[in-house]
């Protein structure tokens, strides 16, 4: 096996073949990266910005991306690579989902930077594949938690753990989630089974879960009290509206419900980590963290 890092990061494992790399960069030799491999799996994207400094998102996204991913599937195809697992995201369908779980046959209707980057993204590598018979496949996973989670995740843990009283009692959603290790057993198995080829897998674990059970769920595994106000959710959405922060409640009040049925049925995948056992690692992990940043 052979991984690619960041300058700078720490390598992901002694007993793999690491390859520091700038990811992205103009300058990077890809020919030497992915001379020898037989398959690809690009996970490395520029994914969201909680304060965005850059004076152009937009073409941030698209140079990293787009440009960079078919980049690498061009260059992987001219040194013989089989196949190319493209990480995506389920936002390419739309941040909710309505009227039922969202499918590979959803349409697409992305919102943010981000999901259009990852739309077009699917768009290029699809021509690549036309024009070089590069095996593709399209990995669709929605929010991913775990250990060293970061961003919104990290943000909801650290809520919870402040004991504090929160507004969702009435709120009735759908969210799903991915474990990281049930993604990458899905990417593992995308990369060898024969029926991935040219198929896209909107990828999610087993347990769907509303805020208010995962806030609980997190609740119970820090020891804090899960106390919810029972505010009505045209409340919530009007005052979000108010204070320029509909983003927010479409994470925490609306739905975005994933049906993952085709991977189980194509790829005959099942994921191996229970959404309550992740649920109790990704706590455990966040519990020692804290204790090491005392």
């Amino acid at each position: 096996m052979r991984g690619t890092v960041r300058h700078g990061h720490a390598a992901i494992d002694d007993a793999l073949n690491i390859s520091e790399i700038e990811l992205g960069a103009p300058e990077t030799d890809w020919r030497r990266v992915l001379r020898g491999v037989d398959v690809v799996i690009h996970a490395a994207a520029r994914t969201h910005i909680l304060r965005e400094m850059a004076t152009d998102p937009a073409a941030a996204y698209r140079i990293t991306n787009v440009e960079a991913t078919e980049k690498i599937a061009q260059i992987a195809a001219e040194e013989g690579v089989k196949r190319f697992v493209f990480v995506s995201s389920v936002h390419v369908h739309g941040g909710i989902s309505q009227g039922g779980p969202l499918t590979e046959e959803s349409s697409q209707q992305p919102t943010t930077f981000y999901a259009k980057s990852k739309r077009d993204a699917e768009v290029a590598l699809e021509d690549v594949a036309r024009k070089t018979g590069l095996e593709t496949v399209i990995v669709r996973p929605p929010l991913v938690f775990g250990p060293n989670v970061k961003a919104n995740f990290l943000r909801l843990i650290e809520q919870v753990d402040k004991g504090g009283i929160v507004p969702f009692a009435l709120v009735r959603n759908r969210r799903s989630l991915i474990y990281i290790d049930n993604l990458a057993d899905l990417l593992l198995t995308a990369a060898v089974h024969p029926a991935a080829v040219g198929r896209s897998f909107v990828a999610a674990d087993d347990t769907t879960l509303s805020t208010p059970e995962l806030w609980r769920e997190i609740a119970v595994r820090l020891g804090r009290p899960s106390r919810m106000l029972p505010l009505p959710v045209s409340w919530l959405r009007a005052a979000a509206r108010v204070a320029g922060k509909a983003d927010l409640y479409e994470k925490l009040c609306e739905s975005l419900e994933v049906d993952a049925s085709r991977a189980r049925s194509v790829l005959d995948w099942k994921p191996p980590v229970a959404t309550r056992e992740a649920l109790d690692a990704t706590i455990a992990w966040y519990r020692s963290d804290q204790r090491r940043l005392t």
